[in-house]
């Protein structure tokens, strides 16, 4: 990365790459007694390590406030607007936990996906931490590196039937296609790597050795194809989102417009690669691929897909030896206005059609809201938001408390069981869980965090660029990650797996604008 990220390292950032390579490395690979009880397993490995992480930093503090009389936590800038919101949340739970008289389902989420007080509590407080001992250095870079590979990789075999770890023989067969590799139920699968897909696709773009854009672009692969694997319909707006964002970079110049190129031709090579696989294990190993009807017709057209991927290789090259005379900056709007027009026109046409064009029936099943839509998920969504008017004003207001979702929602349960076979433990929407647990003021502060982070990083690359001066490369890649963090979270739930990475890049960007900043003064 940067060269400026290779000067020595403290104590306490060395302490928190230490963590930060757990995060990547470790915790997506940790499992304990297979499928049975994951999410127990990665819950008490996230907070044991949080934890110590948290003590260890307290710990450095105190003996260098002694020793050296400075203070690790006080930052070039006092507590920004994110840090307040931060501060209103841990207010807004720990008031929800009390008003529930510190009910065990509050502080633990035991009945539901474990994400309650005691975790949003530590991830809260591990972003205070992050945020001002963070630097990003080659360890936390291969951490990633090495996690991601690894953990797609198992996702990828488990969903072509190599269960390299046994994990499917302790489960009943009707249920071994929502699990895939460490990580478990695939909507887990799709966060985990929608995360994963604009952090290798803006190391790509920035990466200007061979040898860095062969390891960042066989991960980018990997993640993609995992991502694929895993069978929810959430991971094609991770992808789009991705993809979205990075355009908007991309044409920067030539050279980063060439590895754009390059990128999407990673997207149908990977489903291509998909496609192949799926034949394969077919025909050749008489095991069937159960895909949902989304990917179903997403992965028809193998030969194409490969076809696209070698046109936009081929392309690639070309936009990178082209001499262009029209400004890039002016060509990328033009781009962007015309990708925003055609996905306008798209779904007025197969609005229009109305399930006349029968290869359209998938998409035009998207744009029809009822109960059923998402895989079920208009039926939570209608009900939650049918609940929450009833509340009382003060829950309104601070929320019902964290974990309090499956009571709270409790109503529905023999509604649910009745239709689908099972109840809703979490709302598949992070909006509108934060809403239900933590209230209007909680949910504020929540989405306050993503928001001004984002904001405050694309503020600080446009000052950059208007000053003429190189900037972190992870300024871009941070709000790409929460760009489609956002989306993601359109149709998914906050959770134990995937969570503590929010927090992480939060703190990590908000400390790349302090140091950058600190760098400029002096």
């Amino acid at each position: 990365m940067n060269e400026e990220n290779e000067r020595k390292l403290s104590v306490e950032n060395i302490w928190t790459t230490i963590y930060c390579c757990c995060l990547f490395l470790v915790f997506p690979l940790f499992v304990r007694d297979g499928y049975v009880n994951i999410m127990e397993a990665k819950a008490n490995f996230c907070l044991v390590t949080t934890g110590i992480y948290l003590i260890g930093t307290i710990s450095i503090a105190v003996v260098k406030k002694v020793q050296e009389g400075t203070n690790i936590f006080i930052s070039g800038d006092s507590l920004n607007i994110t840090d307040s919101f931060c501060i209103v949340l841990m207010m807004d739970i720990v008031l929800g936990g009390l008003l529930n008289k510190l009910n065990p389902e509050v502080l633990w989420a035991s009945k539901g996906k474990l994400f309650g007080f005691i975790f949003l509590m530590m991830c809260c407080i591990a972003y205070f931490f992050i945020s001002r001992t963070f630097r990003m250095n080659q360890g936390i870079l291969w951490g990633l590196l090495f996690g991601s590979i690894l953990t797609a990789v198992f996702v990828i075999c488990s969903r072509f039937g190599a269960d390299i770890f046994h994990f499917y023989d302790i489960i009943v067969k009707n249920q071994r296609s929502v699990f895939l590799g460490t990580l478990g139920q695939i909507n887990i699968v799709a966060s985990f790597f929608c995360v994963l897909i604009p952090f290798w696709m803006g190391c790509y773009l920035y990466s200007k050795e061979i040898v860095s854009k062969l390891l960042f672009g066989s991960t980018l692969f990997l993640s993609i194809t995992a991502g694929l694997s895993s069978n929810s319909d959430s991971i094609f707006l991770g992808i789009a989102g991705a993809y979205l964002f990075c355009l908007w970079f991309a044409f920067e110049d030539l050279e980063k417009l060439s590895a754009y190129f390059q990128c999407v031709s990673m997207l149908f090579l990977s489903a291509s690669f998909v496609g192949i696989c799926t034949y394969i294990v077919k025909h050749r190993m008489n095991f069937t691929v159960k895909w949902d009807i989304l990917q179903q017709q997403f992965l028809k057209y193998i030969l194409a897909y490969f076809i696209i991927a070698v046109f936009l290789s081929v392309s690639s090259i070309l936009v990178k030896k082209a001499n262009l005379t029209c400004p890039l900056i002016k060509a990328r709007r033009i781009i962007l206005a015309i990708v925003i027009i055609l996905f306008i026109l798209g779904i007025a046409i197969v609005t229009i059609n109305d399930k006349k064009l029968e290869k359209l029936n998938v998409i035009q099943q998207y744009l029809v809201f009822n109960d059923s839509w998402g895989s079920n998920r208009g039926y939570v969504w209608k009900r939650t938001v049918r609940l929450f008017g009833k509340v009382p004003l003060w829950k309104k207001i601070i929320g019902c408390g964290m974990g309090m979702f499956p009571s709270f929602f409790k109503t529905f349960h023999a509604d649910s069981i009745k239709q689908f076979g099972y109840y809703f433990v979490d709302a598949h929407n992070e909006f509108l869980q934060f809403l239900v647990t933590t209230g209007i003021i909680g949910c504020i502060s929540y989405f306050g965090m993503i928001i001004t982070t984002f904001i405050r990083n694309l503020l600080f690359i446009r000052n950059r660029k208007k000053s003429e001066k190189s900037g972190n490369e992870l300024s871009v890649i941070v709000p790409a990650i929460l760009f489609v963090w956002l989306l993601q979270g359109l149709v998914n739930s906050p959770n134990v797996f995937i969570t503590p990475y929010l927090f992480l890049f939060i703190g990590m960007g908000q400390n790349i604008v302090t140091e950058e900043r600190k760098k400029m003064r002096s």
